[in-house]
């Protein structure tokens, strides 16, 4: 299992029953699924999402270096969480277009978890939306508290939407939208014979 779905499959449980993250499995676009999706895809895809997986690999070891020099207590420690969830926002939130997932939305059946997914994140009512429209405008803020609740938070405005989330649950929302492009991406990248369609 890669790095990110064992960290999205601990996270998954810290917020069980929150959609979209209820339907989301490990084996999300793998061999075996009835799945089709139109190999004209592969083409928009290509345009963007290898460069999310190239940012987001090194964003990750750069992290895992960092927390060897500045321990999880280390009055630096937050810098180092602040800079992640800063740098995942804008690679897994923001830089993928929203076209992608709408598209996936589009392409995938009801009844599947992808599709549940991809749906919910292409709703322009759902937080994935007004979280990408605040990143893109600037309306967003990290919020430190004060003790004895120690845990970062972030609020995010847009327009008539304000939503103040602990930063965990932004972190599942960053991976879990890595791990539907970059599976899909993955899975429109190998040979003929998983279902992909012509059209």
């Amino acid at each position: 299992m890669t790095w990110y779905k064992e960290e999205i499959s601990d996270l998954v449980s810290q917020f069980p029953r929150r959609l979209p993250y209820l339907w989301w499995r490990p084996d999300l676009f793998e061999v075996g699924r009835n799945l089709s999706l139109p190999l004209e895809l592969r083409q928009e895809f290509d345009v963007h999402i290898g460069l999310v997986a190239t940012g987001m690999g090194i964003l990750s070891r750069a992290v895992n270096t960092a927390q060897l020099w500045v321990p999880v207590d280390h009055p630096h420690a937050r810098a180092v969480l602040e800079t992640e969830l800063l740098v995942s926002m804008y690679v897994c939130l923001l830089y993928p277009r929203e076209t992608v997932i709408v598209r996936l939305a589009e392409c995938l059946a009801n009844d599947s978890d992808e599709g549940k997914i991809c749906r919910n994140l292409a709703d322009v009512s759902q937080a994935y939306r007004h979280i990408r429209n605040a990143l893109a405008h600037g309306t967003w803020q990290f919020l430190n508290l004060p003790p004895p609740d120690h845990e970062l938070r972030i609020r995010f405005i847009d327009r008539g939407w304000n939503e103040t989330l602990l930063w965990r649950e932004v972190r599942l929302l960053c991976l879990l939208v890595l791990d539907i492009v970059l599976s899909a991406w993955e899975w429109l990248g190998v040979g003929d014979t998983h279902g992909r369609t012509d059209g």
